[in-house]
């Protein structure tokens, strides 16, 4: 495993318990919608809960198998 996917993967779910333990998280500053963690059989995709934009898509990791 390169020291990218480790890094990738660390962000995901510290970004992710952020956002679970402080209501400040939750959101992206100057976004409505709250921020989505998925966790998929092959992947994991975090988003700002918009579909397109700056607050879209911000990390997809196909997860090793």
């Amino acid at each position: 495993m390169s020291d990218k996917y480790i890094e990738s993967v660390n962000t995901f779910f510290q970004e992710r318990l952020k956002s679970m333990s402080k209501p400040k998280y939750k959101q992206c500053e100057g976004c409505k919608v709250n921020k989505q963690f998925k966790i998929n059989k092959d992947k994991l995709i975090y988003s700002c809960g918009s579909k397109s934009g700056k607050c879209g898509p911000q990390m997809t990791i196909k997860l090793e198998k």
